[in-house]
């Protein structure tokens, strides 16, 4: 049984999915701008974190971060690792929950950079990384100030002359990534605020630097926009002013991609034809003929795809057979001939040729995923043993598992298969291992899984008993790391919400999540929504907790943003639950309203929106109106282009049964 995703509860595992756009930001930083050695006195303190930690030495690993803090203060703002450094001990406060500690670490920084002027590359890096802690915080407007102040100082960067023309080229690449990555989120930032005017004008400078760049990076560009279109125009215009015959194949290749990706099948497998008629050699021709192949299989002509494979394959030769046997298998498993397919690859497999180690890994993949496709999984898993057995790194890496999560593990399968009492037992012994266990954040995630599913089996003083023991000593290393606690009250918190009996003890329990969700992310953070989500769910059907997360999510993030949609919609369906259709009417016209400004042309969010209020106004029985919004549904959602899944034809269906039903009931008729 999965549990409701409420509060702080995140599906992600392993280290915590927050942390995961600031690493990027500041692998993205490092790119762009350099950093030094490792081999500093701030890295090896926090590598001494980690071991103090698997070592179950809570309160030195907070020592450490504080004196590696204390440390940050004194090292020279002038050195080229000072950003570097400022990034890894903010890091070290994010991957364990505590974010607001980690901004104030960035804020310090920011401001001692101050003495090196508007130009210092440190000043942008760390700009970037508030924004990108603010945006993981969920406080959209906090992070685009950060981010246009991270602009507004990049650009400063690069205007400033520099000593040498070399210099300055080899820098330009990196810095123009970075200035893309900066533009991107901005746009989508922006977008999602609800200020479509501020994110167009960002889209214009991401293509006008796409155009600094040369035609590919403009063509990449439109790709990314999905303006299939004006990349192709580029794409075919570089194929005619290609310098050598491997230019022309490659933009020969990259116009079939965008051709494909447009479901103009035919042209793009023109374009591949054309590639493999000025390949020089036999690889160029064979990689050309794999990705015809797989273009003509995308547009259903199986038939000519299969020629295709026959062809690479009677060409094929040495270390390219095996991974051309392997992709024709995998053609053969995707159109219904598994069977085929797995006998191909046993027929290689029993050869009696030799094969290197890099040729198993190939080949016992390919058997393991037909054998996957054909529903035999235990042979898959041989397979896929295998395959570790020729690689020890791997095999160390799968098979050696920590105690904790084995015993998490078999209490997972334990519950799957209604043995709930079995799935305690392993539960408890693997908290006990949790505290020698090195992954022991995991049970953050772990306990309220493995608790809700005993809850199904009828078991909730099990699970409560589970919970407490976690939250226990979840507590007892919070100030080292937050995040595991803070997932288990929110847990906690959801068992308490679903058992009616025990909603006196939810109402207590809330108020102490608010304050950890303060401490930890702090007071301006949108975390706090969580918190709110869960008074909701309490306290249905009261419309009054979704009401003040509606006025929360406009403190925080504005009244035109995506959050404040999203919040306008939970409390369109507490009405809707009431059968309150009247007040449910004016919120989704709202929802109609700002949807339109939060998601771009095209976006089927505009349809949905538009359908939602179509169902409202059917139940208030303004049908006539509630058809029109339906029949409009489709058209704004899709725009131009038709995406693939999306209609809303039996929303429409549904809305004539309506009427046709109420007609019907009307004094004086028949029934039709």
């Amino acid at each position: 049984m999965q549990p409701k995703q409420l509060g702080n509860y995140r599906p992600a595992r392993g280290v915590y999915s927050s942390m995961r756009r600031g690493a990027e930001l500041v692998f993205l930083c490092c790119a762009a701008f350099g950093q030094g050695s490792q081999d500093d006195p701030v890295q090896s303190k926090l590598s001494a974190i980690p071991k103090a930690r698997s070592e179950g030495r809570f309160a030195d690993a907070v020592a450490l971060r504080e004196d590696v803090r204390r440390l940050l203060d004194v090292v020279p703002v002038s050195s080229p690792r000072f950003a570097g450094w400022a990034l890894a001990v903010a890091q070290s406060y994010t991957e364990v929950g505590w974010t607001a500690r980690a901004r104030a670490v960035l804020q310090a920084a920011v401001e001692r950079t101050g003495s090196l002027g508007v130009t210092s590359p440190a000043r942008v890096q760390l700009l970037a990384a508030i924004a990108t802690s603010w945006q993981e915080d969920q406080n959209l407007p906090k992070a685009v100030e950060y981010l246009e102040r991270a602009e507004a100082a990049r650009a400063l960067l690069h205007d400033v002359p520099h000593s040498g023309s070399r210099i300055r080229q080899e820098s330009f690449g990196a810095e123009a990534f970075f200035a893309r990555e900066l533009y991107e989120r901005l746009s989508g930032l922006q977008q999602q605020l609800g200020h479509p005017d501020a994110a167009a004008e960002w889209k214009r400078k991401l293509r006008d630097l796409a155009a600094k760049q040369g035609d590919r990076e403009l063509a990449q560009h439109f790709e990314r926009e999905e303006q299939f279109g004006e990349a192709a125009a580029i794409y075919r215009r570089a194929v005619q002013q290609a310098a050598t015959p491997q230019e022309a194949i490659e933009m020969l290749q990259s116009l079939a991609g965008v051709l494909e990706r447009d479901e103009r099948f035919d042209e793009a497998i023109a374009a591949q034809r054309q590639a493999i008629a000025r390949s020089e050699n036999r690889e160029q021709a064979a990689g050309a003929r794999q990705a015809l192949a797989q273009t003509l299989q995308q547009a259903g002509r199986t038939e000519e795809a299969e020629a295709v494979y026959q062809e690479i394959l009677t060409v094929s030769s040495g270390e390219s057979q095996l991974p051309t046997l392997a992709m024709y298998a995998n053609f053969l498993s995707s159109t219904n001939r598994g069977p085929q397919a797995l006998a191909l690859l046993k027929g290689v497999e029993t050869s009696g040729a030799l094969r290197t180690e890099w040729e198993d890994t190939v080949l016992y993949g390919a058997l393991a995923n037909c054998s996957r496709g054909l529903g035999q999984d235990e042979q898959a898993a041989k397979y896929e043993t295998l395959i570790r057995a020729k690689h020890p790194a791997l095999r160390s890496e799968l098979d050696t598992l920590p105690c904790g999560d084995e015993l998490f593990e078999k209490a997972e399968s334990a519950v799957r298969e209604g043995r709930a009492g079995e799935a305690f037992d392993l539960a408890v012994r693997a908290l006990d291992a949790a505290r020698r266990w090195e992954n022991r954040d995991e049970i953050g995630w772990q306990i309220p899984l493995i608790a809700a599913g005993i809850t199904a089996k009828g078991n909730p003083r099990q699970a409560e008993l589970l919970f407490q023991s976690a939250i226990s000593l979840a507590e007892s290393w919070s100030e080292d790391a937050v995040q595991p606690l803070l997932n288990l009250l929110s847990g906690r918190l959801m068992a308490l919400i679903d058992d009616p009996n025990r909603h006196g003890e939810a109402r207590a329990e809330i108020g102490r999540y608010r304050e950890l969700l303060v401490a930890a992310h702090g007071a301006d953070s949108g975390m706090l929504e969580g918190e709110l989500r869960m008074a909701i769910a309490l306290g249905r059907p009261s419309a009054i907790p979704a009401l003040d997360l509606v006025a929360y999510e406009e403190t925080v993030n504005g009244g035109t943003s995506e959050p404040y949609v999203h919040a306008l919609e939970t409390l369109a369906e507490i009405y809707e639950e009431k059968q309150d259709w009247e007040a449910a009417v004016q919120v989704r016209k709202r929802i109609v309203q700002h949807g339109d400004l939060v998601y771009p042309a095209g976006d089927p969010q505009r349809g949905q929106t538009r359908v939602d209020l179509a169902m409202a106004l059917a139940n208030l029985g303004q049908f006539e109106d509630a058809e029109s919004l339906a029949l409009e549904a489709t058209s704004v959602a899709n725009g131009e282009r038709k995406t693939p899944g999306v209609s809303f034809e039996g929303a429409l269906e549904q809305i004539r049964q309506m009427r046709a039903t109420s007609a019907s009931l009307k004094p004086g008729r028949l029934p039709a």
